[in-house]
């Protein structure tokens, strides 16, 4: 199902599509991390994650007892939602960890625990400004609103089957 845009808004599309793309360093930040963002929320099941899924699922078919087809469906659709989910929060983990220099704050950490005294060279200077941090974690949150709410969805629509 395609969103209705009022034909103002095509225009505009269609000329700002000749442009060649975005060009405010806010925008390139934003748009940098669609394929880490639109990765999470695929529907399908990569490789590495099949396993997962496969245990995934025969769990909620064991407790959800599915009947007949719509049922199972339902059932892939929730498993599915909730591999997502997981997706989203390995992401936004890693993106916290990739920007908090955690090894230098271990070694800070180890040196405290073994002589009592901290010595700090230079001050630890953020790699990424505060407003990006929060734009991307923002990205995060609304695609993880977004799963939670097709996975209640599901669940709902499931138990009305039933």
């Amino acid at each position: 199902m395609s969103k209705k845009i009022s034909p103002k808004q095509l225009i505009a599309n269609k000329n700002n599509s000749k442009n060649g793309g975005v060009k405010t360093e806010e925008g390139k930040l934003v748009s940098s991390k669609n394929a880490l963002t639109h990765g999470c929320l695929s529907q399908q099941v990569l490789p590495e994650e099949l396993e997962c899924y496969q245990e995934l699922y025969d769990e909620l078919v064991e407790e959800m007892k599915p009947e007949g087809i719509l049922d199972r469906i339902m059932v892939e659709r929730i498993t599915t939602h909730v591999l997502q989910l997981n997706r989203i929060s390995f992401a936004k983990k890693e993106f916290i960890n990739s920007r908090a220099n955690l090894g230098k704050f271990k070694d800070l950490f180890e040196d405290v625990m073994s002589n009592g005294v901290v010595t700090v060279e230079e001050p630890y200077k953020p790699k990424v400004k505060q407003e990006d941090v929060e734009v991307l974690l923002g990205v995060y949150h609304r695609y993880e609103v977004s799963v939670e709410n097709r996975l209640y969805r599901a669940i709902r629509e499931y138990k009305s089957l039933r």
